[in-house]
């Protein structure tokens, strides 16, 4: 299937096939260009990320930032996302993940 960026978002934001997105505050997709050649991926969001609706804004994200334009790098030269779009909480029984083909797999 061959999504441009907006339909890729719009799915995103509409997906109800897990119970990640009854608990979720925001569907967290990515930030910085879609045209860069540089792609960072984070396995999901915390917390922060779930109630701003913006990836990496929490402690780790702004360590993140600081090592990116130590490096030389700004939002213009990366695009920023996660593996998964809702917060989700890690416990001894099990953890969700969603296939890109909508399949969803229970790790436990």
């Amino acid at each position: 299937m061959d999504l441009n960026w907006e339909e890729l978002e719009g799915m995103c934001l509409n997906c109800h096939k897990c119970p990640l997105s009854q608990t979720r505050h925001n569907v967290v997709i990515g930030k910085g260009s879609k045209k860069a050649d540089i792609m960072f991926i984070g396995e999901g969001p915390g917390e922060q990320e779930d109630l701003q609706g913006v990836p990496f804004v929490g402690a780790a994200g702004q360590l993140l930032d600081k090592m990116l334009l130590a490096a030389g790098l700004d939002e213009n030269d990366y695009y920023i996302a996660y593996l998964l779009h809702h917060l989700y909480q890690i416990n001894d029984v099990n953890i969700i993940f969603e296939q890109s083909d909508g399949e969803i797999v229970r790790i436990q």
